[in-house]
């Protein structure tokens, strides 16, 4: 598959530096909706630079470029999307468990809400792979609903899940802006999934299918909610991730600590076992003369009770 001149890696720092405010909201009406259609088809035609066109987001545009530089077919997506081996799945939804533990349960707590709406929730890791789906939808494309597919912009080109990896930032898009022609009936909101230093672990995406002819529909607007809606739950997942992982930080030192105090006791028991079979009186003493220990010969020397050896102080005896 052919790459784009610069890395990837330059791509998303280039990418969030320069996410303005205004790219987590397009620009939506049925006259847009139509001219990013166009937009669309010439770019793909006749490889006009898209980023000349009025209504298309700066963002949007560049992304547009990535995606025929990765050899994608906006009539074909197959031809680069993958779905990974059973094998392989199997490593990635073992390496998200924590995620999928937490977030599986408050995506399911909607599920009638998407169910009844025509939405679709996915959640996504870090590198756009599809770990969990909830709802369907009535799109000639539902019965791509599959987990286990490399969704990220090299893959499909541009879509809302995956400028919002890039970005790290909440996105809303309309569907022309999306470079592969199956998406452009859905509106989508994205919102990444970030840890406490602000490394990316997931994507949570909500999706619409709007029917044939959508931009006569006169309700993109409407779908500007979705945004803070699925920013929300992201936000939930987040603070649930913090508080399983500080629970099992403390519980990671709980155990340190009571392996310690094992270890210690052990040593102290098979210490104390070591000055029984010595005939000379032996004693242990800490820094300031404390005794630790001693055997019974110790102990008649001192006149004490074995029992009581450590309640005494060496420079008592001197």
């Amino acid at each position: 598959m052919p790459q784009p001149k610069s890395s990837l890696s330059h791509q998303n720092n280039k990418f969030q530096n320069n996410c303005p405010k205004q790219f987590l909201f397009p620009k939506a009406s049925p006259d847009i909706w139509k001219d990013i259609l166009e937009y669309h088809r010439d770019f793909i035609k006749n490889n006009t630079d898209p980023r000349q066109y009025a209504h298309l987001r700066p963002e949007i545009a560049e992304s547009w470029i990535r995606s025929k530089e990765y050899g994608i077919d906006p009539y074909n997506p197959g031809k680069t999307s993958k779905k990974l081996e059973p094998s392989q799945f199997k490593a990635v939804l073992k390496e998200n468990k924590q995620l999928l533990n937490i977030a599986r349960p408050l995506m399911d707590a909607f599920r009638e809400f998407v169910l009844g709406s025509n939405y679709i929730l996915w959640l996504f890791d870090r590198n756009c792979i599809s770990l969990y789906c909830v709802g369907k939808n009535n799109s000639p494309y539902s019965g791509q609903l599959e987990t286990g597919y490399v969704s990220n912009e090299q893959s499909i080109g541009t879509s809302c899940h995956a400028l919002a990896m890039l970005s790290k930032q909440p996105i809303h898009m309309i569907g022309p802006e999306q470079y592969c022609v199956n998406l452009h009936e859905y509106i989508s909101s994205s919102a990444p999934i970030l840890d406490e230093k602000g490394s990316l672990l997931g994507i949570l995406s909500l999706a619409h299918w709007m029917g044939n002819k959508p931009w006569e529909k006169y309700q993109f607007n409407l779908h500007i909610h979705t945004l803070g809606w699925i920013s929300s739950l992201a936000m939930a997942i987040e603070n649930q991730l913090k508080l399983s992982q500080s629970y099992e930080y403390l519980q990671t030192i709980t155990n340190q600590v009571k392996t310690m105090n094992d270890t210690l006791l052990t040593a102290n028991r098979t210490l104390q076992a070591t000055l029984s079979y010595i005939d000379e009186g032996i004693i242990t003493i800490d820094q300031s003369g404390r005794i630790i220990n001693g055997n019974q010969e110790a102990a008649r020397i001192f006149q004490l009770d074995p029992k009581n050896l450590s309640k005494h102080n060496i420079f008592n005896f001197l």
